[in-house]
C-alpha cells in the first residue's frame, strides 16, 4: 500500500512528459502536461490500481513482477488493458546479454469452450470435439513473446505466438511494436535475469518466529491439559 500510494497514487498526477530542447517552449510544455494528464486518467480508468496492487505483492516477496500492457478492447470502456502474469507461469530471458529482459514465455490454461471462442478453428480437433461434449475440459497453452531478428516488411519487431501444448500447434501468430510485458525487478541475482525481493531478508526471522510460536503452543498444550 505504501509503494502504491508513494509511486502511482490515484489521487494525484504522477506521470509527466518532456522533450529535450523544448523546456523553454511554454506552449509545448502546456500541451505535454495536458497529454500526461489524459494518460494518467486513462491508466487509473483501466483497473490499473487493482493490478498494480496485486503485482506489488509479487515484487515485495519475490523481487519481480510481470505486467502485460496493451490497448483495451473496443467495447470494454477501458483505454488500456493491464494483466498481472503470475511469476510461476512465466519464463524470462535476455537474448542480447545486456541485462534487459526481452523474451517472455507464459503458460496458461483455457477450457475447451474458451479456446474455441478465442482461437476458432485454429485449435486441434481434440479441443473442438471437447468444446461440444466436455466444454469445461482444461487445455494448456504457451504464449511466446520475443524480438524478431530480421522482421519482414509487414512484420512487427516483437513477435507473439500462441501455441497449443498438447496438440503442438501454433494457433495464433501476431506481434507488437514494442515489448508488451513490463518486468520490474528488485535485487537481480548475478548471472541471471531473475531477482529476489526485500522479503528475502526476512525469511530467517520468519522461520525463527514460526518455530518459537510452535514451541509456545506446545507449552500451552502441557499447561492446559497436563502430562496426560
Amino acid at each position: 500500500a505504501n509503494l502504491m500510494s508513494g509511486m502511482t497514487p490515484a489521487h494525484s498526477k504522477w506521470i509527466g512528459m518532456a522533450v529535450n530542447g523544448l523546456e523553454d517552449d511554454q506552449e509545448a510544455m502546456e500541451w505535454l502536461d495536458k497529454v500526461s494528464r489524459i494518460v494518467w486518467r486513462n491508466i487509473h480508468a483501466s483497473h490499473y490500481d487493482t493490478t498494480g496492487d496485486e503485482g506489488l505483492l509479487d515484487h515485495v516477496i519475490s523481487g519481480m513482477v510481470a505486467i502485460y500492457v496493451t490497448e483495451g478492447e473496443a467495447d470494454s470502456g477501458e483505454p488500456y488493458n493491464f494483466q498481472q502474469w503470475p511469476l510461476h507461469s512465466i519464463y524470462c530471458a535476455d537474448s542480447t546479454g545486456k541485462g534487459k529482459i526481452d523474451t517472455v514465455y507464459r503458460v496458461f490454461s483455457l477450457t475447451a469452450e474458451q479456446a474455441v471462442s478465442e482461437y476458432g478453428t485454429e485449435v486441434s480437433d481434440q479441443i473442438q470435439k471437447s468444446a461440444e461434449k466436455k466444454p469445461d475440459t482444461l487445455f494448456q497453452f504457451v504464449q511466446a513473446i520475443y524480438p524478431r531478428r530480421k522482421p519482414g516488411r509487414l512484420e512487427l519487431p516483437i513477435a507473439s505466438e500462441h501455441i497449443e501444448i498438447k496438440g503442438k500447434k501454433i494457433v495464433r501468430t501476431s506481434g507488437y511494436d514494442e515489448m508488451p510485458v513490463a518486468v520490474a525487478r528488485g535485487l537481480v541475482i548475478p548471472d541471471s535475469v531473475y531477482a529476489v525481493g526485500i522479503a528475502d531478508d526476512a525469511i530467517a526471522d520468519a522461520q525463527t518466529l514460526n518455530e518459537v510460536i510452535k514451541l509456545v503452543l506446545s507449552n500451552a498444550d502441557l499447561a492446559i491439559s497436563g502430562m496426560w
